[in-house]
């Protein structure tokens, strides 16, 4: 349901990156491997709930972890109407990986998907937004996997991942093997000379709600708006006692980040809400087949492979 001061022509798409957030920092930041917790599926209730509020359906791009472990959630956001994307098996970023095992990463997520939905997953984003010029040859193995599109690149340099030259619109990749992929960058503004992401993640967190319409209203201005957040995002329950053990063996410079790491997470739900209300919402794939019926996805071609 919209407001009176809703955008109703804006066609833009909230995407949900599920994975369980206590089970990523042990995994990247200590070494430990655990499954998935819960915390996933209580925390992804409340954006079911707020979504159904708003008669919106979203994008998930789900872990396979996640989806192997709780099979029942993914029916259930499944049957709520909701696009089911593939985030990578065990949140490896693809940076890290061997060719093979992307590969193997790929399609075993793809796989376990959609086993449990019964029709095909087109989209995927990587952990992390883990493409970068470095190992674009990921890009061929996620089209030769099936996928019609992914979402994985950041059109800027950013310290952990980012394409800086990469093209900031929608656009369909000519690939060296022959394959097309649709590609879907995350955007970005420039401020005084600088770009960064907003509209989404730890963005949509520290910012001020005030400053993420005004990203949101300039970014939609020439192309749609691709809000990513997690579940974790929402996530304001104490983690147990066993990580708060491990932080203390680290030094104040790793420590530091994860003490900041949950600030402001009281403030998220609120901010999707005030956005539901104002902005209209379909899921990733609507928006490219609209495209695609408007003749309106542009095409480049990428250099030569680097599988081989």
């Amino acid at each position: 349901m919209q407001s009176e001061n809703s955008v109703p022509d804006i066609k833009s798409s909230i995407t949900v990156d599920l994975e369980d957030g206590i089970n990523i920092l042990m995994k990247d930041q200590f070494n430990i491997l655990m499954p998935p917790t819960e915390r996933a599926v209580i925390n992804t209730d409340i954006l079911l709930d707020l979504f159904e509020k708003h008669e919106t359906k979203v994008t998930f791009f789900i872990l396979g972890e996640i989806a192997h472990a709780f099979p029942e959630l993914i029916k259930k956001i499944d049957s709520f109407g909701h696009e089911i994307g593939a985030h990578g098996y065990r949140h490896d970023q693809l940076f890290k990986l061997t060719p093979e095992e992307v590969a193997t990463d790929i399609s075993k997520s793809k796989r376990v998907l959609e086993n449990i939905i019964g029709k095909p997953v087109l989209g995927y984003r990587a952990p992390a937004f883990s493409i970068i010029p470095e190992n674009a040859w990921a890009l061929e193995i996620i089209a030769e996997a099936g996928f019609k599109y992914d979402s994985s690149i950041v059109p800027i340099k950013m310290k952990r991942y980012g394409w800086k030259e990469f093209e900031k619109q929608i656009i369909r990749l000519q690939l060296p093997n022959n394959f097309t992929l649709i590609e879907v960058p995350i955007p970005v503004v420039s401020i005084m000379g600088h770009s960064f992401p907003v509209c989404g993640g730890g963005y949509l967190r520290y910012f001020p709600l005030n400053f993420t319409n005004w990203a949101f209203s300039s970014i939609v201005k020439d192309r749609s708006v691709i809000v990513y957040l997690h579940p974790y995002e929402l996530d304001t329950i104490r983690y147990p006692d066993f990580f708060y053990s491990a932080r203390k063996t680290l030094n104040i410079g790793k420590s530091l980040p994860l003490m900041i790491y949950r600030f402001k997470k009281g403030t998220v739900k609120e901010k999707l809400n005030s956005m539901l209300l104002k902005y209209k919402f379909i899921p990733l794939i609507d928006i490219i087949r609209t495209l695609e019926t408007e003749n309106a996805i542009g095409s480049i071609r990428l250099g030569n492979s680097k599988t081989a």
